[in-house]
């Protein structure tokens, strides 16, 4: 499907209000990552979330680091979530010594225990009953990523401004579709979940990446963490969470482009937004708000218009057709008696 650009057929017909809502649901959902993280938000028995404790250390941290980042940002400070979070990282180390690192093991070396052919386990294509199974959860898990996949492409690019909001499409989208399909092979080969689009991609953007080499370069990067993990373990959550609400502010900005006076985008929008921090799930949030669009084409009667102008135009071309088949004499005929 990656390949054929089918992905990219599916992703240009998502109803405008549903993509702008996912951009808008990805930020909350970032946001309540962040807030969950360091205790800002927790679970409550009676009503589902609440405010965590304020006094602990790690909420501190992070609300300081909010109007840290924010500051630097609109002071246009290059680098300024980075040197946020170093600023923090080293607040936390100074205030709690119970979590600083131990620098004599910071760097280790990886180990394989198994190796990656041991997990590939071909008995199910043998096995009717397994293969009835696997054939499901193979399309399910394929939908999800394609919807996944879609969905954050769509944010990223409304992000930096790489998406016509009047077009509602993404232009060269079919690469990231391929990446993500060779990614998951590959991955698969490992015992590791699918690959997709990360949406925390979003801080590199705000930092200013735009092509491919930021992907490559944040890819080494990510490599040579595999050495030093002990030392990246060690990094508190209270720094990464002010990171994660930022961004999420940052993504808010879609919202302008609902259009909150029709009632029909509005609810598919809202559907789609509050679907996703509420679930945990990027996915569930598309599915309401395409579900939710499609049955609005129905009930608005938006689609007995189309239908009646799609027969109209066929009905008068079907006409012109059979009025350019008519013999020459036979026209003036018609000519003549007009």
């Amino acid at each position: 499907m990656a390949l054929t650009g089918l992905n990219t057929v599916v992703m240009n017909r998502i109803p405008q209000s549903v993509k702008m809502g996912t951009v808008i649901g990805m930020g909350a959902l970032i946001a309540l990552i962040g807030m969950t993280s360091v205790d800002l938000v927790v679970s409550n028995d009676d009503t589902l979330v609440a405010l965590g404790p304020m006094d602990n250390i790690d909420v501190i941290v992070s609300l300081i680091g909010v109007i840290l980042i924010g500051t630097l940002i609109q002071a246009g400070v290059t680098g300024g979530l980075l040197i946020g979070m170093i600023v923090l990282t080293i607040l936390v180390w100074t205030m709690n010594p119970s979590v600083r690192p131990d620098f004599d093991v910071a760097f280790s070396v990886p180990g394989i225990d198994t190796m990656p052919w041991q997990y590939f386990d071909f008995g199910a294509l043998r096995n009717g009953d397994r293969l009835c199974v696997m054939i499901p959860a193979i399309l399910s898990f394929h939908i999800a990523a394609v919807l996944d996949i879609s969905g954050v492409t769509f944010g990223l690019s409304t992000f930096i401004k790489e998406a016509s909001t009047d077009e509602v499409h993404v232009c060269n989208s079919t690469p990231s579709f391929v990446a993500s399909s060779i990614g998951t092979v590959i991955a698969s080969c490992t015992g590791s979940s699918p690959i997709i689009i990360a949406v925390e991609s979003t801080a590199g953007i705000r930092e200013g990446g735009r092509t491919g080499l930021t992907a490559v370069t944040v890819a080494i990067l990510f490599l040579s963490t595999t050495f030093f993990q002990p030392l990246l373990l060690m990094i508190p959550s209270a720094a990464t969470a002010p990171v994660l609400i930022f961004v999420g502010t940052m993504m808010m900005g879609g919202s302008k482009n609902i259009d909150w006076d029709c009632t029909s985008e509005a609810i598919s929008a809202f559907l789609t937004i509050i679907m996703m921090p509420f679930t945990y799930s990027i996915t569930n949030g598309i599915l309401f708000g395409l579900g939710s669009s499609a049955m609005f084409y129905i009930t608005t009667g938006e689609m007995y218009c189309n239908l009646k102008s799609y027969w109209k135009e066929k009905t008068d071309i079907l006409s012109f057709s059979n009025a350019e088949t008519i013999p020459l004499k036979e026209k003036s005929d018609v000519n003549v008696l007009a």
